[in-house]
């Protein structure tokens, strides 16, 4: 997805550990980096002593920062009812 930012429609939201690995982090600040550089709107979210793997749980942890992210998301573009 880096290399075909301008393809890029939608908003993004990004979201990493701060106990992830460096490389993993550095993709996420990379690839919004590159979106803000195609003029994608992008939000990067840092999530406090969470790792890789606990970061499914914070889309589903109500309160949360990745949760509100995806709700805002899901709310800014409602689904169309199918014509066919």
């Amino acid at each position: 997805p880096i290399r075909h930012t301008t393809a890029i429609r939608c908003p993004v939201a990004l979201a990493y550990g701060e106990r992830e690995s460096p490389e993993f982090i550095r993709h996420a600040k990379a690839f919004a980096g590159a979106l803000q550089e195609a003029g994608r709107k992008v939000d990067l979210i840092r999530v406090a002593d969470a790792n890789h793997f606990e970061m499914a749980e914070e889309l589903g942890r109500r309160g949360s920062a990745v949760h509100a992210a995806a709700l805002a998301q899901a709310a800014a573009h409602p689904r169309r009812p199918r014509t066919d």
